[in-house]
Parts: C-alpha cells; sequence; structure tokens
C-alpha cells in the first residue's frame, strides 16, 4: 500500500497545486498534439469542425481554464468520431456498390487479350 502511495505521489503530484499543475500539463500536451496534428492534415475532421482550431489559435489556448481547455478537448474527440462515422458509411457504400466489379473483370482481360496490338493503343 505504501509503495502505491509513493507512486502515485510521483505520478499525480504531491500537493494540490502539484496535482494542478500535472493536469494542466497534461491537457496542454494533448491540445499541442492535436493542433500539429490539424496542421499536418485538416481533413482528420470534417470541414464544419475546423472552426474548433481556427478561433483560435496554440498560442492562445494556454490562457484558457481548464475546464474550458477540457471542453474543447472533448468537442475535438467527438468531431474526430463524426468524421470516423462518416468514413465508415462511405466505405460501406463504396463496397456495395462496387461489390460486383469483380466478376467482370476475368472478362475484360480476355477480351483486352484478344485484341490486335494495333487496336490497344
Amino acid at each position: 500500500m505504501r509503495l502505491w502511495k509513493h507512486r502515485n505521489q510521483i505520478v499525480h503530484g504531491e500537493t494540490g497545486k502539484e496535482q494542478a499543475r500535472v493536469l494542466q500539463s497534461s491537457i496542454h500536451s494533448q491540445v499541442t498534439q492535436l493542433y500539429c496534428k490539424f496542421q499536418d492534415n485538416p481533413s482528420f475532421i470534417l470541414a464544419r469542425h475546423q472552426y474548433l482550431f481556427e478561433t483560435k489559435t496554440l498560442a492562445e489556448r494556454p490562457c484558457m481554464s481548464y475546464d474550458s481547455l477540457s471542453c474543447w478537448l472533448r468537442s475535438v474527440q467527438k468531431a474526430v468520431k463524426v468524421k470516423d462515422f462518416q468514413d465508415t458509411v462511405e466505405r460501406e457504400n463504396a463496397a456495395r456498390v462496387f461489390r460486383h466489379r469483380h466478376i467482370h473483370a476475368p472478362f475484360l482481360i480476355i477480351l483486352i487479350a484478344l485484341q490486335p496490338l494495333a487496336l490497344r493503343s
């Protein structure tokens, strides 16, 4: 039990101020990672959610309260889930549309092989 208490003090901080610092540091790290991800690939969320990164710069975010940053993070996480869901639906629709395409491919290969070389180019 004593070992766990010591471990938790190291990981989470011993005093209230240390605990707050650890939480603040963790949330700022998450915010920075998401801004970097958005900068590298803005389409990791839908265009309608990109305002989450465009209304405030990364430099402005640390001035926000812990609660505001937590709310912003939850909003971004929700936007990522919406994008993932839309991608899944689009993949399923594409699979349904193109499901039978592979059946016709062998016939196309035979037709192309039977064409004279002059007609192929």
